[in-house]
């Protein structure tokens, strides 16, 4: 069965636990994306006694750090944004999302499984949750109580209901679990044990002070697919002044490190399994994949992370009933995500289907081409966020 054929996703979205795993792509064009970063942050941890580099490693560190907040961070608390076009356009493909996503979990005829969506993402910014009040739809994003919220695990499971007050009856409501598995920019630490709400992202704002304190001293990351000790020669790391802010630098990193968040290295996996929160949020992410009939949508995301392209492998190895279909942008992206995959090992069930724009159109009926061929806002030529909304979930929105 071809399962990208839309009347075939219509069936499985009828039947099955849906899940989504957002990545940073899905927050393009406004945020960047990690790049080389978590690369270059994992070879700073293991230079080599000796490097010339080392003399200067906090100050690199400091360089790629500063790199990562002005790509997915710094912008989310930018006052520009309200006035900036492609921060709106962002914002409007979430909420397409989500508006779309809550009629289709409204009007979906089967009622023995439940109204509720997983939606997992690895970014730390806050177009979910703006998206989600702008939309209207209810959702849990973990944190229980009003005054000082705290974030609890338990709360993914509760189910929201409405009562009928004339038949004295109960529906349940189209609900969204939002579960960041990265942390987010609006999380704060509760003395080492729980986390907090941080409305005003008071600790991200800490951080940014820190950061102007050196920017004099912040290296150019350059764009460019290099190994760290190619970034820089050894006569260009010579000239640089080994002591210049080198406290405030310190403190710098020190305040980061106060950020509740998986950090973007490859040790990030040892430090998820040691913090209770972040485990039980993978714990939710593996729970889910293994239930029986569920679905997982893919979208702006490469699984250049091992942890998450290993954790995903084996589920669609331990559920046959799994199915995973990943959204790829182009072939190359296609061609990329099948890589990462494969180094997390190999599906058993033929159940991980990396579609392509090409792949999709080809797998649909003569008169979905023609419709699809006609439009002019937007063509199938790559799957972004407001592409995939409008050519597939909006389409299964009309067929449920």
């Amino acid at each position: 069965m071809n399962i990208v054929n839309l009347n075939n996703l219509r069936n499985a979205v009828q039947s099955s636990h849906v899940n989504f795993l957002f990545g940073s792509g899905c927050s393009r064009p406004y945020l960047g994306t990690l790049g080389n970063i978590e690369k270059w942050l994992t070879e700073l941890m293991n230079l080599e006694e000796g490097s010339y580099l080392c003399p200067y490693s906090n100050r690199i560190e400091a360089s790629l750090l500063s790199a990562y907040i002005r790509c997915a961070m710094s912008p989310c608390i930018a006052h520009e944004r309200f006035s900036n076009d492609d921060f709106d356009i962002t914002l409007k493909d979430y909420i397409s999302f989500y508006t779309t996503w809550n009629s289709i979990l409204a009007s979906r005829a089967n009622t023995l499984i439940g109204k509720k969506i997983n939606i997992f993402t690895t970014n730390i910014d806050l177009f979910n949750e703006e998206a989600i009040a702008e939309a209207e739809v209810e959702f849990n994003d973990g944190f229980k109580g009003r005054n000082n919220p705290t974030f609890r695990e338990e709360v993914f499971s509760n189910v929201l209901s409405k009562l009928s007050p004339l038949f004295v009856s109960s529906s349940e409501i189209p609900t969204f679990n939002l579960l960041k598995i990265h942390g987010s920019i609006n999380w704060k630490d509760g003395n080492g044990i729980d986390i907090k709400y941080d409305a005003n992202c008071e600790t991200l704002r800490k951080v940014l002070k820190k950061l102007e304190v050196i920017q004099k001293v912040i290296l150019p990351i350059p764009d460019e697919d290099k190994s760290l000790s190619e970034l820089w020669t050894e006569e260009e790391i010579n000239k640089l002044d080994k002591d210049e802010k080198t406290i405030e630098i310190k403190d710098f990193i020190k305040e980061y490190e106060k950020l509740v968040m998986i950090n973007p290295r490859k040790t990030k996996f040892m430090k998820s399994v040691i913090d209770h929160h972040f485990y039980e949020l993978m714990r939710i992410y593996s729970n889910s994949l293994e239930s029986q009939n569920s679905l997982l949508f893919v979208s702006g995301f490469s699984f250049a992370d091992e942890h998450m392209a290993n954790l995903t492998v084996r589920c669609a190895n331990n559920n046959p009933t799994l199915t995973i279909i990943v959204f790829a942008y182009n072939k190359a992206a296609a061609e990329y995500i099948k890589d990462c995959l494969h180094r997390g090992g190999t599906s058993r069930h033929d159940n991980i289907v990396v579609v392509t724009p090409t792949d999709f159109l080809s797998q649909q009926d003569e008169s979905y081409k023609g419709w699809a061929q006609q439009q002019t806002d937007h063509k199938l030529e790559c799957f972004d966020m407001a592409t995939i909304n409008k050519f597939v979930y909006q389409q299964l929105k009309r067929m449920i």
